[in-house]
């Protein structure tokens, strides 16, 4: 009894660990992936002038989980109208924020893309975006730090806090 007690005592800390450590990575690379798709986007408005629905549609095409299924629902948003594209667009995120392991930093980068692209014109949009997407890259180069540092800590700070409580209760 005491052994499985033990095991228990230790697998908890290790576990939380490693969730920490894997909800960190998926944050910094779906914010990679959200700068890559800003990127493509600035593209496809500024020089082939493709409109929103469409831009999202290829992206959706992607499959990059779950980026892929937040762009696909707002293209279908976006062909059946009813909301502005700064609610759906926000909604959508706002929805799979824990699935993306988004913070409130990455949430203000989602809100200002959504109130970029709801209320610019091609050319006000084309200006934003070049902006947005430098936010995107500080913001990322924060994360990377974030991921590299943090990521291994939380591991190793799991298992030693299990091997703390495995000897405390020896």
């Amino acid at each position: 009894m005491k052994i499985i007690l033990l095991s228990v005592l230790f697998i908890l800390p290790v576990a939380v660990g490693f969730n920490l450590s894997k909800k960190t990575e998926r944050c910094y690379k779906n914010l990679r992936y959200l700068s890559m798709c800003l990127e493509k986007i600035h593209i496809q408005i500024t020089q082939y002038l493709m409109p929103l629905g469409d831009i999202f549609y290829e992206l959706s095409k992607e499959e990059i989980k779950p980026m892929d299924e937040i762009f696909l629902n707002i293209y279908r948003g976006i062909e059946n109208g009813g909301q502005t594209f700064k609610n759906m667009f926000l909604n959508e995120f706002e929805q799979k924020k824990e699935t993306l392991g988004f913070a409130s930093d990455e949430m203000d980068l989602i809100k200002n893309i959504g109130d970029l692209m709801g209320s610019s014109n091609v050319a006000g949009q084309e200006k934003y975006l070049t902006g947005l997407i430098k936010s995107s890259e500080k913001l990322l180069a924060y994360r990377e730090e974030q991921y590299k540092t943090k990521a291994s800590s939380y591991k190793k700070l799991g298992i030693l806090a299990g091997a703390f409580l495995v000897i405390v209760f020896l």
